[in-house]
């Protein structure tokens, strides 16, 4: 395991906007309404002596984790956590959500400062949210949160504390020589290189903060549980989302113009006639009248 040296992190950081967000096609999960949402995530280190690395954030569905509890942390995760491997696991979700539908990124350009809230935003049709973020002067925390749900409805807050993870890939020695050699660790800081006998090959674990172990400061030191706090808000909807839009189309205009809205078309009346019909609610299912190959009427939705 090489660590690179703060430099040449932060010129990576450079070449990253700040927030890239990469989309992937929609995919049906948590039966969630398939409509497009903005949302405006604010992400706060909460610390009085640790940095944070940019976060690295994915909106997806039910169907991806970034990462769990006593499981061995991805590649992508051990990067972050070690080395503020922030590009590396930027790819990893970007690949993850073009194969399971949503939308990736990263959320600034600089190491995050105690007390600083970084704000970014992003658009996605998922239900979910996960955040990863490296605790930097240490051999190999992180935070983040992993699944949680996104709001609703517009107008509405959720607010997270996101808890503090030991990575288990690298032994906690709190020592400068084996951290990333952040000029904010210590000026005597960090080789660019971790030594190959500090392999744990363990699992994630809540991190139990420092334990004056090693060289670094008190003053890096945390309680356990508070890093960082998480708030996301829904701005709004996709206001081309709008049914009546159908009425005048064809039907299989209509039904191309419904999935392009992240919607499904379902027929309850046909040439007058009321057809049978399942009584499930489908929240992004809108019925329609169709007389003569075209939709005169909208039915209501589900």
């Amino acid at each position: 395991m090489i660590k690179k040296p703060i430099a040449k992190i932060l010129a990576l950081f450079a070449l990253l906007v700040p927030v890239i967000a990469v989309a992937a096609p929609a995919h049906a999960n948590d039966n969630r309404p398939v409509v497009d949402a903005t949302f405006r995530a604010e992400f706060t280190n909460i610390t009085s002596g640790q940095y944070l690395t940019p976060p690295n954030f994915a909106a997806h569905g039910r169907n991806l984790d970034v990462f769990s509890r006593n499981q061995p942390a991805s590649p992508g995760v051990r990067a972050v956590a070690e080395n503020g491997g922030v590009p590396i696991l930027a790819e990893e979700l970007a690949a993850a959500v073009a194969s399971r539908g949503g939308v990736s990124g990263v959320g600034h350009d600089a190491p995050i400062a105690p007390g600083e809230t970084v704000t970014f935003e992003f658009s996605t049709d998922q239900a979910r949210f996960s955040l990863v973020s490296m605790i930097i002067c240490t051999n190999d925390g992180f935070v983040g949160v992993d699944g949680r749900f996104l709001p609703q409805k517009d107008g509405r807050t959720r607010t997270y504390r996101v808890n503090d993870y030991d990575a288990g890939t690298e032994v906690n020695t709190e020592n400068r020589a084996d951290i990333v050699p952040a000029p904010f660790c210590g000026a005597d800081g960090g080789t660019g290189e971790s030594n190959p006998a500090l392999a744990e090959n363990g699992v994630i674990k809540r991190h139990r903060t420092l334990r004056g172990v090693g060289d670094l400061p008190s003053s890096f030191d945390w309680t356990r549980g508070q890093v960082a706090e998480l708030t996301i808000t829904r701005v709004a909807s996709d206001t081309d989302a709008d049914p009546g839009d159908l009425v005048g189309l064809s039907l299989d205009n209509a039904t191309a113009a419904a999935a392009s809205q992240g919607l499904t078309l379902r027929v309850v009346v046909l040439d007058g006639v009321l057809q049978p019909v399942t009584r499930d609610l489908v929240p992004n299912r809108v019925n329609v009248e169709v007389s003569n190959g075209t939709v005169v009427a909208v039915r209501g939705l589900g």
